[in-house]
């Protein structure tokens, strides 16, 4: 402090001699000068900052499980809103849409637009329930690929805010079930 004329700061772990559990401290120091201009003495502040910190690791470990979970190859996932827009999505919601990332972030991708019509009333019933409860139950649906094919999914999603108009959707691909549905309908015909 007295040489560079800055305040430090400084966070150390410190060991209670009566064993409890450990501390983290933090000091700040700044650096008073007398009325001639010499360093006269250093105001500080010292804090117990453990609580903050460990609630910071239980934050930063939860984050870590959710960013696992979005990034996972077994669910789609997509952040969006109840009026069509998709503000960010997993690499497996774009496989299963057979959209790029580029696509994405060119705006080319609203779940509203790769519905079919014909699904879009299951849609709207599942956000009036998750609107009254925060959630929807699970529901089967098509989306159209870009390559014009149909795709069918398994569709969930929590409505957050405090108006619940945004949304945190999972999408399963059931395309194979659905295939060897029909496969077996056609051997039963």
């Amino acid at each position: 402090v007295i040489e560079k004329g800055k305040p430090f700061n400084s966070e150390f772990r410190i060991h209670p001699a009566d064993g409890s559990p450990d501390h983290i401290i933090t000091s700040v120091g700044e650096l008073q000068h007398d009325l001639h201009g010499k360093p006269h003495k250093i105001i500080g502040v010292v804090q117990d900052v453990t609580e903050k910190r460990e609630f910071e690791e239980k934050i930063r470990h939860y984050q870590e499980k959710v960013s696992a979970l979005f990034n996972s190859p077994v669910l789609g996932t997509m952040f969006g809103d109840i009026f069509g827009s998709v503000s960010q999505v997993n690499d497996e919601f774009l496989r299963i849409i057979g959209y790029s990332r580029e696509d994405f972030s060119a705006g080319n991708v609203r779940w509203t637009d790769i519905t079919p019509e014909e699904f879009l009333y299951l849609d709207e019933q599942g956000i009036a329930e998750a609107k009254e409860s925060g959630s929807c139950t699970p529901y089967e649906k098509q989306f159209i690929r870009k390559d014009g094919l149909r795709t069918w999914v398994l569709v969930g999603y929590v409505l957050v805010g405090q108006k619940r108009e945004d949304s945190v959707a999972f999408i399963l691909d059931i395309s194979r079930i659905k295939e060897n549905e029909e496969n077996i309908q056609q051997i039963n015909q």
